[in-house]
């Protein structure tokens, strides 16, 4: 047993469409309708035979015409446009590892089988995440779940070489499965699973002598 620190990282692609908008002027001809005035100016004769008085009376003439005229207008076009976003968040565990060893071959070459449960308990979120997946893209640290616990179950093999008393090499595959998670809520529910290959070099502090 022990204790152990164990930091999950993920990346994903975020598929969104982006509204772009484009405006653009133009200038729209179109005909109207306006009178044309023309006046032309008479002298009355019977004022001036009678008065002697000069004196001009007008006669206004209209003509209806077109003309053609024109506005300066805006437009403004929308379009939608296919995005994609790469977003990174991690969820860091403390566990809590309890692990049973049996040894089958016990001489330089070695093998050793390991089983037991680990529980893990959630200390950290980071990074960004969308919340839930049709809405905004937000802080994972804001996400709350109703408990931040997790049980795997942890298998593996161990196939080593002592080539000291003290030293040796090894191989380790292994699986670690979990059994049920309470890191949940309403959208999101985490349970995680994995499987490796661990490799090192081993140092043993101290030996002890059969009798």
């Amino acid at each position: 047993s022990g204790l152990g620190f164990t930091e999950q990282n993920y990346s994903y692609d975020y598929f969104y469409q982006q509204m772009l908008t484009d405006s653009s002027s133009y200038w729209d001809y179109y005909q109207k309708e306006i009178y044309q005035f023309d006046t032309i100016w008479y002298l009355d004769l019977d004022a001036l035979l009678q008065t002697g008085d000069t004196i001009f009376i007008p006669n206004v003439d209209s003509a209806l015409t077109f003309v053609t005229d024109s506005i300066q207008k805006f437009k403004v076009d929308t379009l939608f446009e296919n995005r994609n976003s790469k977003y990174h968040y991690s969820f860091s565990f403390l566990e809590v590892p309890i692990i049973g060893h049996y040894t089958l071959i016990n001489q330089k070459f070695y093998l050793q089988i390991s089983g037991g449960i680990i529980p893990m308990f959630m200390i950290s979120k980071t990074g960004t995440i969308t919340y839930p997946e049709t809405g905004p893209v937000i802080n994972a640290n804001q996400i709350s779940f109703d408990y931040g616990f997790m049980l795997s179950v942890y298998g593996s093999a161990t196939f080593g070489y002592m080539f000291s008393k003290r030293w040796s090499i090894f191989a380790e595959p292994y699986f670690k499965r979990n059994v049920f998670s309470l890191i949940q809520n309403d959208d999101i529910h985490v349970k995680t699973n994995s499987w490796g290959l661990k490799a090192g070099l081993t140092f043993r502090l101290f030996l002890f002598k059969s009798k």
